[in-house]
């Protein structure tokens, strides 16, 4: 039997967030109609609301997850370590919520009395570049030159912040991925979802513009689990270092973070309107494993919304009621999910978990549950210009969907059955 990627090796909790607003997505908003007669930009800069946006991610994130009153007296020191697609965007957001980080670390820890000099925080960024979490088109886009990001040169060049605390030493190599796992064999999207594929800086180009020009979902999740195996050796490596606090965080784009979340909780993208996971034929499977998931989760992908994923040890449980799985970090979050009928989900912002039988993640030990569900509760508080815009109540529906707009949601419901 071929050996397969094995999520519950990745560190936990695992954060996610998609980039601030860029450049393009105003007019687009706004002015569709004359926006998509434009030649596409595939690597536009942040906007001035999308680096302010970063700049609330990094406050939320240090005063939530870094300073807050559980850590503040007993962890000192903090390795924060960042997975960043190349995309301008990316590495915009990356630096600017790093730069908040910074300054809010320093401002606290000179603020600290000579007695209680020794709570100071120790903060340490690593950034790893990963080509792996580049944007995705699906096929409606060929992958050309005028597409590719910045090289892992041109990166250190244009990006001085960021080459300070870059690291793109790989802990592994194609070599290491080929013996170790068997990807040889692989016909449809079920078996497909632990294959792994290493896209790095040297090979990502070819790889997009020569092998895969037209990228399908089965390309994307071969790449995606390429980073995935990635994270889970650097993040062992660290926690081997018996580091007090890790604090990992992949910052990527829409389908990318989406598919990502999906592989995480045992989602396919193919599902039918009953909500049943089909195969690449659009056929209901047989397959038991297949047929496991029996609710469906809409993920969120909101610019600068944190998704928070853990997971949850569990030992050949029948089900999971998402009842039992509230936590006070979702309170704290304000989330606003909303459970339809027959455990739907409608599509807002909040946590959810899948409802499975026989196990997790196809018999395996353990699966994830999803905290955050790319919460911007906090960005909406920040933002008084768009308080006008929250919902005024839980059944106000078209201010929220409104709401979205503006932080530009790209849930799964747009990859539902994409090839």
């Amino acid at each position: 039997m071929s050996k397969k990627l094995d999520y519950s090796q990745l560190p936990s909790p695992l954060f996610l967030v998609r980039h601030g607003e860029k450049a393009t997505q105003p007019e687009k908003l706004n002015n569709f109609n004359e926006f998509k007669l434009k030649p596409y930009f595939a690597d536009p800069l942040l906007t001035e609301r999308g680096i302010q946006l970063s700049k609330y991610l990094g406050k939320y994130i240090y005063f939530n997850y870094i300073n807050n009153n559980e850590n503040n007296n007993t962890q000192k020191n903090i390795n924060f370590t960042i997975f960043s697609s190349p995309y301008k965007r990316c590495l915009q957001t990356t630096q600017y919520l790093m730069e908040q980080i910074l300054e809010l670390n320093n401002s606290t820890n000179n603020n600290l009395t000579n007695n209680s000099a020794n709570n100071n925080l120790n903060i340490k960024f690593t950034i790893y570049i990963e080509y792996g979490l580049m944007e995705w088109f699906g096929t409606k886009r060929t992958w050309t030159l005028e597409y590719m990001p910045l090289s892992l040169n041109e990166i250190k060049e244009n990006y001085p912040f960021i080459a300070k605390y870059l690291n793109n030493n790989l802990i592994i190599n194609k070599e290491e991925i080929i013996n170790e796992i068997n990807y040889n064999n692989h016909n449809n999207e079920m078996n497909n979802e632990k294959i792994v594929e290493l896209v790095d800086s040297e090979n990502y180009i070819e790889r997009f513009t020569v092998k895969y020009p037209k990228e399908t979902m089965n390309d994307l999740i071969r790449r995606v689990n390429g980073v995935l195996y990635h994270v889970s050796k650097v993040m062992k490596i660290k926690n081997d270092k018996n580091e007090e606090l890790n604090f990992p965080l992949i910052v990527t784009h829409a389908a990318t973070l989406v598919r990502i979340v999906e592989l995480l909780l045992g989602l396919s993208h193919k599902v039918s309107v009953n909500n049943e996971i089909v195969n690449n034929n659009n056929e209901s499977s047989n397959n038991e494993s297949v047929n496991s998931v029996v609710e469906r989760i809409i993920v969120n992908a909101m610019v600068c919304g944190l998704t928070e994923l853990r997971r949850k040890e569990v030992n050949n449980t029948s089900s999971l009621d998402s009842n039992n799985n509230n936590t006070d970090n979702d309170t704290a979050n304000n989330n606003n999910n909303k459970n339809g009928e027959n455990g739907s989900v409608v599509e807002m912002k909040g946590s959810a978990v899948t409802v499975v039988k026989d196990g997790c993640n196809n018999n395996n030990d353990c699966c994830w549950e999803m905290l955050t569900n790319s919460d911007i509760s906090f960005l909406v508080k920040e933002e008084t210009i768009v308080n006008n815009l929250c919902a005024s109540s839980d059944n106000d529906i078209n201010n929220a969907k409104q709401l979205y707009k503006n932080f530009y949601n790209c849930s799964s419901t747009h990859f539902y059955n994409r090839d």
